[in-house]
């Protein structure tokens, strides 16, 4: 999940077919991080099916 994490706080908003090609995971795995990502309020997806990381300042994300 730490690449997918890593790869979505570069280069601005990403669809799930590029974070695949970029860190080479499979469609079903990238939601999947992406769904934890969200829950712990890491990222969010925008209407045209765009994902971003949210960062928070003064505080490295756990990710796994």
């Amino acid at each position: 999940m730490a690449q997918t994490y890593i790869r979505l706080t570069e280069a601005g908003a990403h669809t799930v077919q590029e974070l695949c090609e970029a860190v080479g995971y499979t469609p079903r795995t990238i939601n999947r991080h992406l769904e934890d990502l969200t829950r712990h309020g890491l990222a969010v997806c925008s209407t045209d099916g765009r994902w971003t990381a949210i960062r928070t300042p003064g505080r490295a994300p756990a990710v796994r």
